[in-house]
């Protein structure tokens, strides 16, 4: 059975009950600061787009793949700003937009903006690096 590196719960929290003469650390969690986090995985590269053109800018995080069962997948995570421009309020929407890791092995994706039709709307770019091995 292949064993996988636990990073979603690995900083325990143990606080200090005592004092600094005399100590008594009692067990809090285990995934402290993670719990409030966004971890995508490896080599993550993001943008803010407005994908959905609603007048608000949404969170895009390509990854380096995220190692499981069936080996690695990169793929792209979705937040949707729910809040407003000026005040974002993220809620996830997907780990895989566009179904990019069912589609391709990819171990790399980067993300990048451009206007690449000069319609002075900026397009996300996506850059997939495939695995080609045996």
């Amino acid at each position: 059975m292949t064993k996988f590196s636990e990073n979603e719960k690995s900083v325990h929290f143990y606080k200090n009950t005592g004092s600094n003469e005399v100590s008594n650390f009692v067990f809090q969690q285990k995934d402290f600061l993670q719990s409030e986090m966004i971890d995508v995985g490896e080599g993550a590269s993001c943008v803010w787009w407005d994908g959905d053109q609603d007048g608000d800018l949404d969170l895009y995080v390509g990854n380096s793949g995220i190692r499981g069962p069936s080996g690695v997948r990169a793929s792209i995570f979705y937040y949707e700003n729910v809040g407003t421009y000026l005040k974002p309020e993220l809620i996830f929407k997907t780990d895989d937009f566009g179904g990019l890791s069912k589609q391709i092995q990819g171990t790399d994706i980067q993300l990048s903006l451009a206007d690449l039709n000069s319609s002075g709307r900026r397009q996300l770019i996506i850059s997939i690096q495939t695995f080609l091995g045996p």
